[in-house]
């Protein structure tokens, strides 16, 4: 009895998942795209769920581009935040309270303060780089507020006051049980099968 071939197994598969990539990019390219770019309007709430569109897409045509067995590395990166993209669009869509997209610019602006001080704690005692100075002047600038609005919108943490993982204050995988609730998406399954190994 004759041993599979599993490498040139691997390698089919592997074609068959970039096959379809490229199906979801052209689509969402040449069909998605266009309304949105008809539709969407400039207030903040169309702006986010278009910028993580063109995310979404950009991520497409990047692993469109990687078509050999050596990029899975990269192509595994790309299917994480693809993963974290969907899952956000989705609760972004069944959003009922319209409270989402302040909500995710307001956890952003939480995310800069954060690498903000990580940088100034990176330096403490040194001199500070000029390439940083306006980062580590912005936690002056609006360190208070930010903690203020982390408090508000994120209150039943241990601490309030620091940085949310997530924009929705919870953990990947239970964003994935969320966004299952509005339909059969299948993110918390596909989070519970594949995203450890993708890590």
């Amino acid at each position: 009895m004759a041993a599979t071939d599993t490498s040139t197994d691997a390698i089919a598969l592997g074609a068959g998942f970039y096959e379809e990539v490229v199906t979801v990019r052209d689509f969402a390219n040449k069909s998605v795209r266009p309304i949105l770019n008809r539709f969407a309007k400039q207030n903040h709430e169309e702006r986010t769920v278009y910028g993580l569109f063109l995310r979404g897409l950009g991520w497409l045509q990047t692993l469109s581009e990687l078509k050999h067995p050596q990029h899975f590395q990269a192509a595994q990166a790309g299917t994480r935040t693809l993963l974290e993209i969907a899952i956000d669009l989705a609760l972004l869509h069944h959003d009922r309270t319209h409270q989402t997209p302040a909500k995710i610019l307001a956890w952003e602006r939480s995310a800069k303060l954060s690498a903000a001080e990580r940088t100034k704690r990176c330096f403490d005692g040194r001199e500070l780089p000029a390439e940083h100075v306006e980062r580590v002047a912005f936690i002056d600038r609006e360190g208070a507020s930010i903690r203020t609005e982390r408090a508000l919108l994120w209150p039943k943490r241990r601490k309030p006051e620091s940085h949310p993982q997530r924009w929705t204050g919870r953990a990947l995988n239970e964003d994935a049980t969320a966004a299952d609730q509005f339909g059969r998406y299948g993110f918390a399954d596909f989070y519970d099968g594949r995203f450890a190994e993708l890590c």
